[in-house]
């Protein structure tokens, strides 16, 4: 938890380093605000998305257990129940050149944050209600 909210210090610190402008804000949201839940609502969620990220984890050790081959995490946001992704805190920003506003999912178990692309092929693409960046439409996108 410690090296993840390093990683993404240092992402800011290099963002704002590389702003035009000295201010730089995130909006960051927990995944359950707004809904109207309980607080017991609220508690079971995490504890399934907790059970559910455990469960993925423990999955990709077994696999790569005693075969000599490193584990590998790839990006997966969990089962979507209900048409919101399983993580905890989404990050609501603008990225590309136009701008176009996305949310980010933030892994506050590693060090990454990301967003799916328009460009996702369909096989390793997940259904989502949260807008896709479209980097055709952006000028800056590498």
């Amino acid at each position: 938890m410690q090296h993840a909210a390093a990683s993404v210090l240092m992402l800011l610190a290099m963002t704002i380093y590389n702003c035009d402008s000295a201010n730089l804000r995130l909006q960051l949201s927990h995944v359950d605000a707004g809904r109207g839940l309980t607080h017991w609502e609220l508690l079971r969620r995490m504890a399934q998305r907790s059970k559910a990220r455990a469960t993925h984890l423990l999955s990709a050790q077994a696999q790569s257990a005693g075969r000599g081959r490193s584990a590998s995490a790839p990006v997966n946001p969990g089962a979507y129940d209900d048409g919101f992704p399983t993580t905890e805190y989404l990050v609501h920003l603008a990225a590309g050149t136009p701008r176009q506003e996305v949310q980010l999912t933030l892994d506050t178990g590693s060090d990454i944050a990301w967003t799916q692309c328009k460009r996702c092929p369909a096989s390793a693409c997940f259904n989502q209600t949260l807008p896709l960046f479209d980097p055709s439409a952006s000028s800056s996108f590498a």
